[in-house]
C-alpha cells in the first residue's frame, strides 16, 4: 500500500513538472487516474476525438504519460483505418506511404456514421463527381488480412486481368473494372452528404 502511494506521488510530481514542448500539439497529458488504470491493466487505452472536421484516435500505452494521436494504419476489431500525419482519420480516396490507392467510408453530415473511416475491401461501387458509377476491387493481404489496395492496370491503354474468387476480371489504370457487374459490389457515397 505504501509503495503504491509513493509511486503515485512520484508519478504525479513528474507529470506536474512536465512542460509543453513545441511541436507536441498532437499529444495530451494523461491524468493520474488514467495512468494508474493503464499501469494496472498493462493494456493500452484508446479514445476517439471529434475535432468538428475530422475524427482522431488517441492511445495511451503503459510506457507513456501522454495520449498520442494514431498515424498510418490502425486495426480495430476486423476493420482497418488510416490516419494522416496530423492524426486525422482519412475518408474517401487516399494513397498510403507505398503509393497504393484505397477508399475509406465517409462519415455522414451529422458526423455519427459508425462505419466512417473504415477502409473498404472487396468489391465497391463508387460514384464519381459527375454521377457515373464505377466498380472497383480492393484487395487484402492473404497472410495478414491488411488492406492491400485497389486493383488496377500498370500501363495506360491496357487492361490488367486479376482472378477474384475463381473468376477473371479486367481493370484499367484508374482501377475501373471493365466488365459489367450485378449485385457483387457494395455502394459507397462519394462524400458525407451521400451517406445516411
Amino acid at each position: 500500500m505504501k509503495r503504491t502511494q509513493v509511486w503515485a506521488a512520484a508519478l504525479a510530481l513528474a507529470i506536474s513538472m512536465m512542460t509543453p514542448v513545441a511541436g507536441m500539439a498532437a499529444e495530451h497529458a494523461a491524468s493520474l487516474t488514467e495512468l494508474q488504470e493503464v499501469m494496472a491493466s498493462r493494456k493500452s487505452k484508446f479514445a476517439w476525438e471529434n475535432t468538428g472536421t475530422s475524427w482522431r484516435l488517441l492511445y495511451l500505452t503503459p510506457s507513456s504519460t501522454q495520449w498520442t494521436y494514431a498515424h498510418k494504419w490502425v486495426q480495430i476489431g476486423a476493420s482497418f483505418y488510416y490516419f494522416d500525419e496530423q492524426g486525422d482519420m482519412v475518408e474517401g480516396w487516399f494513397q498510403d506511404a507505398s503509393g497504393k490507392w484505397f477508399f475509406a467510408q465517409y462519415d455522414n453530415a451529422a458526423r455519427n456514421n459508425p462505419d466512417a473511416g473504415k477502409v473498404v475491401t472487396g468489391w465497391a461501387q463508387i460514384r464519381a463527381t459527375n454521377g457515373s458509377t464505377q466498380y472497383y476491387y480492393f484487395g487484402t493481404d492473404a497472410t495478414t488480412g491488411i488492406p492491400s489496395g485497389m486493383y488496377a492496370s500498370d500501363t495506360v491503354g491496357y487492361y490488367k486481368t486479376y482472378t477474384i474468387d475463381g473468376q477473371e476480371y479486367q481493370f484499367d489504370t484508374s482501377g475501373h473494372c471493365v466488365q459489367t457487374l450485378t449485385g457483387l459490389a457494395t455502394e459507397y457515397g462519394r462524400n458525407r452528404f451521400e451517406v445516411n
